[in-house]
């Protein structure tokens, strides 16, 4: 999560646009090193073929290897167009001349474009459809819960949606708003006795806000303080 505000920083600051592709059926693109066998699925067998099995000759979709095998072959790939993986961000890849800079962060089967000009990133675009059948998401708007807006070079994110749904899931869709987290004057103090409740259930909303701490700072103290004191709770 840290890499895709990592790119919309820099893209931010040197007012470029992000753009979004999305890899179809991406583990299915890899061959498998290992032998793998499977079962054949009871309405494809054939009476002569009764207790064959089928070996596998490209990744699946719940194996295990496949997440590997897909990130070695994107990993090949974008390699092979002189990209270079970051050193200490090892989704991010890098492609830079005198003339042209493109920043990719990679994320499973999504790709995050960032860079100038935009003649480079639409060249990126093509050579990934000739590999890779793609989806051209256009302009990068929503990604991992996270709403991004981008105006004339400027980058804004809010997660309104994420934090409707923990309100609604929470039953707190009509509950008073208020323009801080948290009233300063209040004291968290340590239960010693009460009603027994549903540890999962009060741990549940807390535990989504997390989520929205790593873009929402201000809201890092209350969170904090509650999933303290949660662990205090009768239960």
């Amino acid at each position: 999560m840290e890499t895709i505000r990592l790119l919309l920083a820099i893209a931010a600051n040197n007012k470029w646009e992000v753009h979004q592709l999305d890899v179809k059926s991406a583990f299915l693109h890899e061959d498998l090193k290992e032998e793998v066998y499977v079962t054949q699925p009871e309405e494809f067998i054939k009476r002569q073929d009764n207790g064959k099995v089928y070996r596998l000759i490209k990744a699946l979709y719940g194996l295990r290897q496949a997440p590997r095998a897909w990130n070695i072959k994107l990993d090949n790939t974008l390699k092979s167009l002189d990209f270079k993986k970051c050193a200490l961000e090892q989704s991010i890849y890098t492609k830079t001349s005198k003339d042209s800079t493109l920043l990719i962060g990679v994320y499973v089967d999504d790709l995050i474009i960032t860079g100038i000009p935009k003649e480079e990133v639409d060249k990126f675009k093509s050579q990934k459809e000739e590999k890779f059948e793609m989806g051209d998401l256009g302009l990068l708007a929503y990604y991992l819960g996270i709403e991004v807006t981008q105006t004339n070079g400027d980058i804004s994110i809010k997660q309104s949606a994420c934090a409707s749904k923990i309100l609604k899931e929470a039953g707190m869709l009509d509950c008073n708003e208020t323009l801080i987290p948290m009233d300063p004057r209040t004291s968290l103090t340590k239960i010693t006795e009460g009603t027994m409740v549903d540890s999962t259930e009060i741990m549940e909303s807390p535990t989504s806000i997390t989520e929205e701490t790593r873009y929402m700072d201000s809201v890092t103290v209350a969170t904090e303080l509650t999933l303290k004191k949660e662990k205090e709770l009768p239960a």
